[in-house]
């Protein structure tokens, strides 16, 4: 009797492979249900580190706003004090061409004008009170004492009046012209204090009464010092590289 072949013995199943990086020790603590497990770093990508955010521009300083100015003082006192103090008060025209010169002294003002004529005018009224003549025209500066009138003329000679009284009434007596005309010449003739006289027009006049000086200046750079006692030029400056206009004097 032949014997059936018995079909060879299967092998048994190999053991499931167990993954060193998924299984766990059974002495390990199985995870809750909810949790999941730490993804390894070698297998899960790590997420883009976000762009450095951009530093904001610094703000401007900020802006100083200017405080407001302080309120205006009430100007009703103000005005009505201006207007009474520089109103005209008179008002004059002479048909003497341009007024070229003004003083004044106690209570009288003097005009020069292109004309040969000093007028005088008496205040507060500005009424005219008398005339100063000579045959020189164009007076071009004057300078009164309490004592003197000295008028300055385009010839560049000086002019000189007395002031009196005469029945509460004011007068003028010519004295003399500064400098001398025959003075002047005699000197020019032997060389001598050529520099006496201007050698420009006058512009400008002012008196020391206290040292009894009249200053002149003119056109021709120089100042003149005058002794009043006797009308004699005792200093020339030589004041300026251009012409002087104007002469103010501290007494």
């Amino acid at each position: 009797m032949k014997q059936g072949r018995h079909p060879p013995p299967t092998k048994p199943p190999p053991p499931p492979t167990t993954n060193a990086t998924t299984t766990t020790s059974s002495t390990e603590a199985s995870p809750p249900k909810n949790h999941l497990p730490h993804p390894s770093p070698s297998t899960v990508p790590l997420p883009a580190s976000p762009p450095p955010a951009s530093t904001p521009p610094p703000s401007p300083p900020p802006i100083a706003t200017p405080s407001p100015p302080p309120p205006s003082p009430p100007t009703t006192t103000t005005t009505s004090s201006f207007e009474s103090s520089y109103r005209c008060v008179s008002s004059v025209l002479k048909k003497d061409g341009q007024m070229l010169s003004i003083a004044a002294f106690n209570g009288y003002v003097y005009t020069g004008s292109e004309s040969n004529v000093i007028r005088v005018w008496k205040l507060p009224e500005f009424t005219e009170c008398g005339q100063l003549k000579t045959k020189t025209a164009m007076v071009v500066a004057l300078e009164v004492s309490p004592d003197r009138v000295y008028a300055a003329y385009s010839d560049g000679r000086i002019r000189v009046w007395r002031r009196t009284w005469d029945n509460h009434a004011l007068r003028h007596i010519r004295l003399a012209t500064i400098p001398r005309t025959g003075g002047y010449v005699r000197s020019y003739i032997i060389g001598k204090d050529k520099t006496t006289k201007h050698m420009g027009p006058i512009t400008s006049l002012a008196i020391n009464i206290s040292d009894e000086i009249l200053y002149s200046a003119s056109l021709d750079k120089t100042v003149k010092v005058w002794r009043i006692t006797d009308f004699k030029c005792i200093e020339t400056i030589q004041a300026h590289s251009e012409p002087i206009n104007a002469l103010a004097v501290a007494d």
